[in-house]
């Protein structure tokens, strides 16, 4: 079915990416690789990399300062609503919580370009990293280790802290409105409840990012390192032969 729907782009067309072997059997790994590739299809033959949404995992200092001091906003600006509660540390919670879910949700959304003289990581919120061909000592085929936990116990433990932690928040809530609780008291609640399942419901998203396929790439700098996550065979050998040119 593949083949004929492919014929039918070639003769609209003139030209359809799926006339090579290779790329029948990465379109069969799953609808997740058959849409980056329908993207891509120039990916394989032009040994270049353009602004392509690849999960990849990395130590960024900026990116771990800036979450350590929204969560220490977080934590100070609750125990001061707690304590006293006025407008501006209500609104303060509520502004940091939805800050925290965005920066989570948004934080790992790195696009990477490679050309012939470097590696250039988009990063969501700060200035990209630029890093020339030259300062790229090593670059190698590992195993996938979060793909290798896809089904194992760390799924497992995510999913059922997001059970156990949405029971938990639910029965506070009942209870809090049971005892006819404030109206401002209640959308607190409401808004934490979400923001802590929010959290590890993102968690979880991210975790499955990171594990399409078994193989990944890693590339040393000397005082960096990076890890590829590519979400099938087509993406992996088009990231490798792009970084080895």
């Amino acid at each position: 079915m593949i083949k004929n729907v492919a014929e039918i782009i070639r003769k609209t067309m003139g030209w359809c990416p799926q006339k090579d072997d290779d790329f029948f059997q990465a379109q069969t790994k799953g609808s997740a690789s058959s849409q980056f590739l329908i993207v891509n299809p120039a990916l394989k033959s032009s040994g270049l990399i353009e602004q392509i949404d690849v999960p990849l995992y990395m130590l960024d200092w900026r990116m771990l300062a800036i979450l350590l001091t929204m969560f220490f906003s977080f934590f100070w600006i609750s125990f001061t609503d707690y304590l006293d509660r006025t407008p501006i540390s209500y609104l303060g919670t509520m502004l940091i919580m939805a800050a925290l879910i965005l920066f989570f949700l948004l934080s790992d959304r790195y696009r990477v370009s490679i050309n012939s003289e470097k590696l250039l990581i988009k990063t969501p919120f700060l200035p990209s990293i630029k890093i020339p061909k030259n300062q790229i000592k090593n670059v190698k085929n590992i195993d996938n280790i979060i793909y290798k936990q896809k089904h194992s116990w760390v799924n497992i433990v995510l999913i059922l802290s997001i059970l156990f932690i949405s029971l938990m928040q639910i029965i506070l809530l009942y209870q809090q409105i049971a005892r006819s609780i404030a109206l401002e008291d209640a959308v607190m609640s409401i808004a934490r409840t979400i923001f802590f399942i929010s959290l590890f419901i993102i968690m979880f998203y991210r975790h499955s990012r990171l594990s399409y396929y078994p193989r990944a790439i890693q590339i040393d700098t000397g005082n960096k390192s990076i890890t590829l996550c590519p979400r099938n065979e087509f993406e992996f050998d088009a990231f490798k032969e792009a970084l080895e040119r």
